[in-house]
């Protein structure tokens, strides 16, 4: 099943998809890890390419959306985000 994005923002590139603030975007191909992705605008019908920074979750953050703490510890290890300036941390490894 297709998901849901809503736009945070504004985008407009040549040979991109064309958002305004607020647009639905059904996703066709995202990974989390992947800069573009590809979506249709619900708006204009359009398909094409967009950063994965101008959309977030329709329905919002669900506890599948947040890693569990590691077991007997309260250690932080990051923080993602889709904004990577506002991500620290590397879940891979932790800092002793």
């Amino acid at each position: 099943m297709p998901t849901d994005m809503r736009a945070l923002q504004d985008f407009e590139e040549e040979d991109k998809l064309q958002i305004q603030m607020n647009d639905v975007i059904t996703i066709i191909e995202g990974r989390a890890e992947h800069y573009w992705w590809r979506g249709q605008n619900r708006r204009t019908l359009r398909v094409g390419q967009f950063p994965r920074h101008v959309v977030t979750s329709v329905a919002g953050l669900s506890a599948q959306d947040i890693s569990q703490p590691l077991k007997h510890s309260f250690i932080h290890t990051g923080h993602g985000d889709t904004d990577p300036h506002r991500s620290w941390g590397h879940a891979d490894r932790i800092d002793r």
